[in-house]
């Protein structure tokens, strides 16, 4: 399917939707064609042409970065994965100071009012396949939310090797440091460091799937992960 094909269906449906909702008189279908009408105009504000650049980015992303977050990551010093498949439901997120529930992504299977699903490292495939937006065509990609452990019971729950957890809503506006960092594509960059800016966000959080396994390393070679390993000890004392 062309870019120009891709928009003019996207449009066209936005019509149709329109229509529906005009004509319903059913209060909560209304509700919900609205959503619907809402996700699809401010999808199509973002559709832009594939280019080989980042469309190459993004097949090596989905073959081998599940592999590349299990080899670095430590059990030690673990990380939650949350992926956010469009950026303006980012801009939703940053604006409102936390990490939770999503009606426009309601289809997610554990998430709830008051809850976010994540996965740890031996789960993340499920984040980088199905919910970062990396498999769309003519859409930028979205991003996954890398989030640290808020105490030792999370931090048992990411030694668990399921594919999602569930855990109670993020507030970073209070703890911005339950936001480890923000990681996209390279196109999406100086877009999501805007939105940073615009909400308050430490830009230095804001990283490439790349430079965010850097980052990783460098910390934990700095020894900046250390209240992590504070917390496993305490649990580990505390499971004796």
């Amino acid at each position: 399917m062309s870019f120009e094909h891709f928009t003019e269906k996207r449009q066209k449906l936005i019509k149709l939707l329109e229509t529906k909702y005009k004509t319903c008189r059913n209060p909560v279908v209304k509700d919900g064609y609205l959503r619907q009408l809402n996700h699809l105009s401010e999808e199509l504000s973002f559709a832009r042409p594939d280019t080989p650049a980042d469309t190459e980015e993004r097949r090596r992303i989905l073959e081998t970065y599940a592999d590349t977050i299990r080899n670095t990551i430590t059990d030690e010093n673990p990380l939650w994965f949350h992926g956010v498949r469009h950026l303006a439901s980012l801009e939703k997120i940053l604006s409102s100071g936390h990490l939770g529930y999503l009606e426009e992504e309601e289809s997610r299977s554990l998430t709830s009012p008051g809850t976010v699903d994540v996965t740890s490292k031996y789960s993340v495939d499920t984040t980088i396949e199905g919910f970062c937006g990396l498999s769309s065509n003519y859409l930028p990609a979205g991003c996954i939310f890398a989030l640290t452990p808020k105490d030792a019971d999370e931090i048992r729950l990411t030694q668990d090797s399921g594919s999602e957890q569930n855990i109670k809503t993020v507030d970073f506006a209070e703890n911005p440091d339950r936001i480890y960092a923000i990681i996209s594509t390279t196109e999406n960059l100086d877009y999501i460091t805007g939105l940073a800016d615009k909400y308050g966000l430490n830009k230095e959080k804001i990283h490439s799937f790349d430079s965010f396994i850097e980052k990783y390393k460098e910390d934990f070679r700095q020894g900046k992960h250390m209240d992590m390993q504070l917390i496993k000890r305490h649990m580990e004392q505390r499971n004796l």
